[in-house]
């Protein structure tokens, strides 16, 4: 089994407790059949990753697939749900992002259709983990005690 490991580096989920939420999620996935993820802000600064994937190759895999997808309306389909999926080279990739927070890089064995759905359901479970950081981040604010 891949170790799931935390990039808590210069950004705005830095110290923060669901970065170690992040990273057992992303662990998770792989026992269900992804063999790495990743998910990285929209500065390029890699949050968490599980699996044979570095924090240097997280955002340029995303990169890459979008480039090879490249639409007019591609971010506008990204930003309404929808998870790309491309052949690059030996691997399968997805790339999705949840609640216009976070890409999620996925790498899987092959095209099917289980996997995809895969990485749109590790998507949702992210952006569901997003609204309850931030709901709870608010409350300890709102008490004083940020």
């Amino acid at each position: 089994m891949a170790v799931a490991r935390a990039d808590v580096n210069a950004s705005r989920y830095s110290g923060r407790m669901i970065v170690l939420a992040f990273s057992s999620v992303l662990e998770r996935a792989l026992e269900d059949g992804l063999v790495a993820a990743a998910l990285v802000d929209r500065d390029g600064n890699t949050i968490a990753l599980a699996g044979p994937i570095s924090a240097e190759e997280a955002m340029p895999l995303a990169a890459l697939a979008m480039y090879r997808l490249k639409s007019p309306d591609l971010s506008s389909r990204m930003f309404g749900g929808e998870v790309i999926s491309v052949e690059l080279e030996d691997r399968h990739v997805a790339v999705g992002v949840a609640k216009r927070q976070l890409f999620l890089v996925a790498i899987f064995d092959d095209a099917n259709g289980a996997s995809v759905e895969r990485v749109r359901e590790l998507r949702d479970e992210v952006g569901e983990m997003l609204v309850a950081d931030t709901v709870d981040a608010g409350w300890t604010i709102a008490r004083g005690q940020a």
